[in-house]
């Protein structure tokens, strides 16, 4: 009796220091298992609208020691346009030993459009004067926000010391690689710097193909240092919209005041496909 006594000791003290060295050696050895993201689906539909944390949506991380890390997920990397509004993002996650785990999935924003120019005054010049467009001209992104400072001119063709229209190219892309160029008119005018001046609410506008174009509706205001009344319904509007296809196109305004001095103002409409 005294015999097994001794051996179940033994057997005890030789099971509790193997599950003593088990367990130190899963503390110190170091682990190089990186922990697994999966999805819901393969492809996450979004609008441009939806807050960042919808990007995260339809996803589980775990890792064989520490277990659901899911909220250690982090937002990686976009690819470039696979098609419009569709592109990878990578996505990240770090275990307690620093492993990182990477999952790719395939993202589809369903109401992305491609950037858009507005303008804070008309691209109208004084002749002789310096030709400065970048200050009046912004690009908004629906994904990357305010792009206004990637965009450049890639073609100018004015000549300053010359009334009339010319044309200059502008061109930018987002983050995502969509590349948007647009070739607007850029006026050379020869009003005096007394004369009226004529306000619009708008100088860029964008219409789809086939709809119709007040440009009296985007005519704000007259102001005349001669005449202490103006009327915006003396100003005269001369259009060469057509929507029927797309283009970039411009209105004429223009207004003569009682000392005959003449100022001009245009609007810009750019015509797409839905």
């Amino acid at each position: 009796m005294k015999l097994i006594r001794i051996l179940i000791s033994i057997i005890f003290v030789i099971v509790v220091g193997a599950w003593s060295v088990n367990l130190i050696l899963s503390k110190t050895v170091r682990d190089h298992t990186p922990p697994v993201i999966t999805s819901e689906s393969d492809v996450l539909e979004l609008s441009v609208n939806d807050d960042k944390n919808k990007l995260l949506e339809g996803l589980t991380a775990t890792d064989d020691r520490d277990g659901d890390i899911t909220d250690s997920i982090l937002i990686g990397t976009h690819s470039k346009f696979i098609s419009k509004g569709v592109c990878d993002i990578t996505y990240l996650v770090f275990d307690s030993s620093n492993n990182v785990g990477k999952y790719t999935r395939r993202i589809k924003y369903t109401d992305y459009t491609e950037p858009v120019f507005s303008l804070t005054g008309p691209l109208m010049f004084s002749s002789g004067d310096t030709v400065s467009m970048f200050p009046k001209i912004s690009l908004m992104d629906s994904l990357d926000g305010d792009i206004s400072s990637k965009v450049k001119i890639v073609v100018n063709d004015v000549d300053s010391s010359k009334v009339g229209t010319y044309y200059v190219t502008f061109e930018a892309s987002n983050s995502y690689a969509d590349v948007v160029n647009r070739k607007l008119p850029v006026n050379i005018v020869n009003d005096p710097i007394d004369g009226p001046q004529i306000e619009l609410s708008d100088y860029l506008i964008y219409v789809n193909v086939g709809d119709k174009i007040n440009p009296k509706r985007y005519l704000k205001s007259v102001s005349d240092k001669y005449d202490s009344s103006t009327n915006t319904d003396k100003v005269s509007i001369i259009s060469t919209v057509d929507t029927r296809s797309a283009g970039v196109h411009q209105v004429k305004y223009e207004y003569t005041d009682s000392k005959g001095l003449t100022g001009h103002t245009f609007l810009i409409v750019i015509v797409r496909e839905v």
